[in-house]
């Protein structure tokens, strides 16, 4: 196969390749006026022990300031293990943390490719404010969040290893069946193009054979 024919069918290719979809997850349309487990499916995604809250009604803790946008966040229940998972293979891109009660809280995230462990990243958070993680990870079925330590806030009506999680960002396939962006119609133009372009001049040069 001719080096323009080789080139026209990757162009094509790449173009009708599944692009991914970046989806910020603010925990919004949730009742989270007291503590409401996060449900399964929600925005594609199953949740373990991960719950949402409206910030503003738990004014004696960290969660007021964990707000990135809109006003509910996630946290993790009784300070234990979280985690979020899918079927389908994943991007966890970033996401934002803030200590509940313990400033100097120590934040474990690790990703899963199955039972595999593949990536993991340590942190520490305030109570102060949201600090924002950034990971890349990609690939992922599973990713887990620990939390421990860290030194309770003085004036808080209470204390624990609970972490604030809000406008966590990831990239999730498109399904197969999705319309092409523009981008996309343009590379498969210039493909089909190619080929045309090569076919021709392949016949071109057979005819000239012919009649020498």
């Amino acid at each position: 196969m001719s080096s323009i024919l080789k080139l026209a069918f990757v162009t094509i290719a790449l173009g009708t390749a599944a692009p991914s979809m970046a989806a910020q997850i603010t925990f919004e349309g949730l009742n989270g006026f007291g503590e409401t487990e996060i449900p399964d499916g929600y925005s594609g995604l199953n949740w373990d022990n991960l719950y949402s809250l409206t910030a503003s009604n738990f004014a004696s803790s960290g969660y007021p300031a964990s707000v990135v946008s809109g006003s509910n966040i996630a946290f993790n229940g009784f300070g234990a293990p979280a985690s979020f998972s899918s079927a389908t293979p994943f991007t966890l891109n970033s996401g934002y943390f803030t200590a509940a009660f313990n400033d100097g809280l120590t934040v474990n995230v690790s990703g899963f490719i199955g039972a595999a462990l593949t990536y993991s990243k340590v942190f520490q958070v305030n109570t102060s404010g949201p600090s924002l993680e950034t990971f890349g990870w990609a690939g992922l079925t599973n990713v887990v969040l620990t939390s421990v330590g860290g030194t309770p806030r003085a004036g808080f009506g209470g204390s624990g290893t609970n972490f604030a999680l809000d406008d966590l960002m990831i990239n999730a396939p498109v399904s197969t069946g999705a319309v092409p962006e523009p981008i996309t119609w343009t590379m498969m133009m210039i493909g089909f193009g190619a080929v045309g372009f090569a076919m021709r001049r392949q016949r071109n040069v057979t005819t000239t054979v012919r009649f020498v």
